[in-house]
């Protein structure tokens, strides 16, 4: 929270000055408004550029003949190999992950691809420096998610995040991001101006910084059930589409069993006011229960 809140003091600081010196320009609707549009245009450029980043530290590649079944479904599902990159990295919990039309594979889940030179070297590299300086309990934890993993499991989530590369997550993410920005602080700033004459300045605007922290943890939980939930279930039927019954059901499986390992952790590391609340709340997308559900309607489906 402390983070979050220096962050807010950061972006609020030009505000504060502009207040201190031209107090009537600050408090005219249209600075409020040009404000809070700069405001999302540098969240979203700051977004932009820590995925970027990432995305340039990336610089280990699969080697052949893996190189040449990633690629093969790639084109499966009617992308181009030369538009969609695949790197081997360290994602916590996450077997694989999307940043813009970069596929990253977790070298301490993914199966099946231990005889990759470039795979090996990764794991040596976690293994010496950040798997010791993870704490036990996550060590186990993912221990226990790499045991229920398979790989046709693995194969469905793959072409899972081939959805997201093909509906442009990352870019559409990005705007999302930069709306959510845009109304926190234009609301935000709004309700400060028609308290100015009634709460002294530098108390409103302290408070206005605590009210923005809220009304952006609100607008993230908000996020995720409009735009990430969403985003998630498309990826999951575009998925299907590629994949058969086995597999779809190996997937849903897996999410069931997700859930189960991951509980105890989660309750220990979860924060108090986030285990109450719905995980399409909370993370953006279903629980593994009802995962599993909508995938074995799918995959029931598919075998008629």
């Amino acid at each position: 929270m402390l983070k979050e809140l220096l962050g807010l003091l950061n972006l609020a600081s030009p505000y504060l000055l502009l207040y201190t010196f031209y107090p009537t320009l600050a408090l005219s609707p249209f600075s409020i408004v040009i404000y809070s549009f700069l405001i999302g245009v540098y969240t979203v450029f700051m977004a932009y550029q820590s995925s970027r980043k990432l995305e340039k530290s990336l610089g280990y590649r699969p080697q052949t003949p893996y190189k040449e079944a990633f690629e093969a479904e790639i084109r499966a599902v009617g992308l181009k190999e030369t538009q969609t990159s695949v790197q081997y990295a360290f994602n916590d919990e996450n077997i694989a992950l999307t940043i813009f039309n970069t596929i990253v594979i977790d070298p301490t889940m993914w199966r099946g691809i231990e005889n990759d030179e470039q795979f090996t070297k990764v794991q040596q590299i976690l293994q010496s420096h950040i798997i010791p300086t993870i704490p036990a309990d996550k060590q186990e934890l993912l221990h226990s998610i790499k045991s229920i993993l398979n790989e046709p499991s693995q194969r469905f989530i793959f072409r899972h995040e081939l959805g997201h590369v093909k509906r442009n997550y990352g870019v559409r993410k990005l705007l999302v991001i930069g709306i959510q920005a845009f109304l926190v602080c234009i609301t935000t700033a709004t309700i400060a101006m028609s308290l100015i004459e009634v709460i002294n300045g530098y108390v409103l605007f302290c408070a206005s910084v605590l009210f923005a922290y809220l009304l952006d943890v609100l607008s993230t939980l908000a996020s995720n059930v409009i735009f990430k939930v969403p985003e998630e279930y498309a990826a999951d039927l575009f998925a299907t589409k590629f994949s058969t019954r086995e597999e779809i059901e190996a997937a849903a499986n897996f999410f069931e069993k997700y859930d189960e390992v991951s509980k105890n952790y989660r309750l220990k590391h979860t924060p108090f006011w986030q285990i109450y609340l719905p995980d399409i709340f909370s993370k953006g997308y279903f629980n593994g229960q009802e995962r599993a559900r909508y995938l074995r309607k799918i995959a029931k489906r598919k075998s008629m």
